[in-house]
């Protein structure tokens, strides 16, 4: 899936906004207008949606699907996995959260290599470049 992006700060949409209190007016390592490869959907039991793409600082981050216009919808179907993992703390009303990754099979199925992607480590890094590398050919 290929998006565009059409937002550039937390603030600039109402329902990013109420779920990003803390860091509304932070810098935001996309640009208004590029295009980028989303190589995961992740959605929240509350359902919050962000996408993993490679931003401009070329390291994986999640951004909010607001911020974004889907510009080509195709997915690599036979590659792609759906995982469900428990948030590690549970919220003071007792809630237990989840969360559901579509994307490659290593990060539908190992907590610790999605982690290892969003802490940016060498192994996850190296993974996603080649995900990254993998969704991207059918752009070619």
């Amino acid at each position: 899936m290929k998006v565009k992006c059409i937002k550039t700060s937390f603030a600039d949409d109402l329902e990013v906004a109420q779920h990003r209190q803390n860091d509304i007016h932070a810098d935001l390592d996309i640009s208004l207008g590029e295009h980028y490869i989303v190589c995961t959907i992740e959605v929240s039991n509350n359902d919050n949606v962000e996408y993993l793409i490679r931003d401009d600082t070329y390291y994986p981050n999640l951004y909010p699907a607001n911020l974004f216009e889907v510009v080509d919808t195709q997915l690599p179907y036979e590659e792609w996995h759906l995982g469900k993992f428990q948030y590690p703390v549970v919220l003071e009303d007792g809630v237990v959260r989840y969360f559901y990754i579509f994307g490659s099979k290593e990060m539908a199925t190992n907590y610790d290599v999605l982690m290892s992607i969003r802490l940016h480590e060498d192994a996850g890094l190296a993974h996603f470049a080649e995900w990254h590398e993998l969704v991207g050919r059918q752009y070619e």
